[in-house]
This record gives C-alpha cells, sequence and structure tokens, in this order.
C-alpha cells in the first residue's frame, strides 16, 4: 500500500527562497542584494566598482535609440572593450522586473543584442566579465524608455 506525502506550502516557498539566495550568492558573490540603486548616478557607458574605487577598463555600452518607445519598441545595445572570444554576464534592471543572459564577445572584444521594451521608465543594463575567478563590473549604462 504506498503512503501519501504531504509537502507543507511554506516548507516549499521558503526551500526556494533558499535556492535563489543561494545562486545569487554564488553569481554575484558580496555584491548581492546592492541593486542597481547606484547605477542612476552613472554616466552612459561608464562603470565603477562598488567600494568607488574606477574599473581599469575600456569596456563601454550604448544604447539606439534613446529614448526608446515603450511597449514593443526595438531598442539594440552594443558593447565594445571586453575580453575577446569570453562570456559576458549581463544583467538588467526595467520597470516591469530584471534579469540577466550570457554573451559571447567577438574576436575584437564587441557584442551586439537586440531586446524590446515593455513599461516606459528607466532601463539599467550591466555587464560582468569573469577575471581571476570572480565576475567584474566591465560596464553600465541607464536609458529612457518613454510612452507615446
Amino acid at each position: 500500500m504506498a503512503t501519501k506525502v504531504r509537502i507543507e506550502p511554506l516548507l516549499l516557498v521558503l526551500s526556494g527562497l533558499m535556492v535563489v539566495i543561494f545562486l545569487g550568492l554564488v553569481v554575484f558573490g558580496p555584491d548581492f542584494g546592492r541593486g542597481f540603486g547606484s547605477l542612476s548616478q552613472r554616466k552612459s557607458g561608464q562603470a565603477s566598482e562598488a567600494r568607488g574605487k574606477p574599473l581599469r577598463t575600456t569596456a563601454t555600452l550604448a544604447a539606439v535609440p534613446n529614448p526608446v518607445v515603450a511597449y514593443g519598441g526595438t531598442y539594440s545595445i552594443t558593447g565594445s572593450g571586453f575580453t575577446p572570444n569570453q562570456m559576458v554576464s549581463i544583467s538588467f534592471a526595467d520597470p516591469g522586473c530584471c534579469g540577466t543572459f550570457n554573451i559571447l564577445s567577438d574576436g575584437s572584444g564587441n557584442l551586439f543584442f537586440n531586446m524590446r521594451s515593455r513599461f516606459p521608465g528607466t532601463y539599467n543594463f550591466e555587464a560582468y566579465q569573469q577575471e581571476n575567478r570572480r565576475l567584474v563590473l566591465k560596464a553600465a549604462i541607464s536609458f529612457s524608455v518613454i510612452a507615446q
């Protein structure tokens, strides 16, 4: 005779939360939880470490067009100055949510991708590359998405 197992909903939610926290710590290390709050103070295409020290990188990000039209407007993000033929981890935040994905830089250290806008507001992108077994912020950009 089979035994029925009941999983408590609270236990399921807590275990899911623990997985998210663990993955955040693994990916972002000590910077996890700091979010994009300081991005609005950065100029487009520039990045700085959380401790206020300037990065020794020439990597930049650019968005075209700027501003972007909300609710399906297509925009392009281009980047240059990254380590050639290596993965670049992109983190983004917009008024609807946030996310991450990886993209491979080309042989010249450039990258390119297209996205569609959702809600109006400020969109923030940060680009990281691995250096000495650690993800390092290489470039950041903020731009506006407007309702029309």
